[in-house]
């Protein structure tokens, strides 16, 4: 039996919790490209659901299939952030600095697994996954904190 490993769960926690959120925001700033990152997400995990055994495959120079897919991820998911914030720019909304921080640690993660750092090791496959899911979330946070004191401020 199948047994879910750390990755399959992030990705797919990060995409089903990406696609809800996005969807109740539709008159968000970058709702289009906030919806493909979250698609992108659903996408990998369902690739390493599907292939369990060829995740931990190794290829050549000591890379996994999940190392390219999470290098695919990055760079994919950093172009889309980076793309967002320029929407957030656009709409004036506070911190959208943080989503092009999260783009450019994104392409950092993927230039990491290019290099063929840190090798095979599943632990810093998920250490860096867990980095980027950490910096989406606190960036999440804040831009909503901000949001809602927009709103306040509107309203009161």
């Amino acid at each position: 039996m199948y047994r879910f490993s750390s990755s399959d769960g992030f990705f797919l926690l990060a995409g089903v919790v990406g696609l809800i959120s996005t969807l109740q925001g539709r008159n968000a700033p970058g709702f289009g490209w906030a919806l493909l990152s979250a698609v992108v997400a659903l996408l990998v995990a369902a690739f390493l659901l599907l292939n369990p055994l060829q995740s931990l495959a190794s290829l050549p120079h000591n890379l996994t299939t999940l190392a390219h897919v999470l290098t695919f991820f990055f760079i994919v998911d950093g172009f889309f952030m980076i793309v967002y914030a320029v929407s957030h720019r656009r709409e004036q909304s506070g911190w959208w600095e943080l989503l092009l921080v999260h783009g450019v640690v994104d392409f950092a993660l993927a230039g990491f697994l290019l290099t063929g750092l840190p090798d095979s090791a599943l632990w810093a496959l998920a250490l860096l996954v867990g980095l980027d899911l950490a910096l989406g979330g606190l960036t999440l946070v804040v831009m909503a904190l901000e949001a809602r004191k927009g709103a306040l401020a509107i309203s009161g």
